[in-house]
């Protein structure tokens, strides 16, 4: 269940992105021919810019953020974005310009395994190897953990702070 949690999670941003960016150029530059890849590169980015914007939202107005509140809102924009952009995805999508010969598919096919393959065994790595204290990892990794672990946005205290304190509220990490 948290697979299909987490999959959700990081793929909305990018499909709301996607889909506002798609509805904007059409909007915008109704003329201009169409890039669908490049629309799914920068809708990435902006996607997770909105998300973080939503988070920070949430966590400066209800003091906490959600995982259901920030999922329902995403979900929204994206369907928003979607409804937006439908005439102009159907275009995109439906009428390719050139056919491809087999060396060309057969060609597309094998990078397509050979990415799948590369996510699949960086995924494994990620997962099963501990985190190592280099650059940001010491500070980044374990702030996003406490982020996600109490729902709520925390600033780490310094280290003589956090050893004067007894709440349980407040987080430190070497790398501050």
């Amino acid at each position: 269940m948290e697979t299909i949690r987490l999959s959700t999670a990081v793929l909305m941003p990018w499909i709301a992105g996607f889909l506002w960016l798609v509805a904007l150029e059409h909007r915008l530059n109704a003329a201009q021919k169409k890039n669908v890849l490049r629309q799914l590169g920068y809708g990435f980015f902006l996607g997770y810019a909105v998300l973080y914007a939503v988070i920070a939202l949430s966590t400066e107005v209800f003091g906490y953020y959600s995982f259901n509140l920030v999922f329902c809102a995403m979900a929204a924009m994206a369907a928003v974005g979607l409804v937006l952009a439908k005439p102009d995805i159907s275009l995109a999508l439906g009428n390719p310009r050139w056919q491809s010969s087999t060396l060309e598919r057969a060609l597309w096919a094998l990078l397509s395994i050979w990415i799948c393959l590369h996510l699949f065994l960086v995924a494994i790595e990620v997962f099963h190897r501990p985190v190592y204290p280099w650059d940001a990892w010491l500070s980044w990794m374990y702030r996003a953990k406490v982020w996600f672990i109490t729902d709520a946005i925390h600033t780490p205290m310094s280290p003589m702070e956090w050893a004067n304190n007894q709440t349980s509220k407040y987080y430190n990490v070497v790398g501050n």
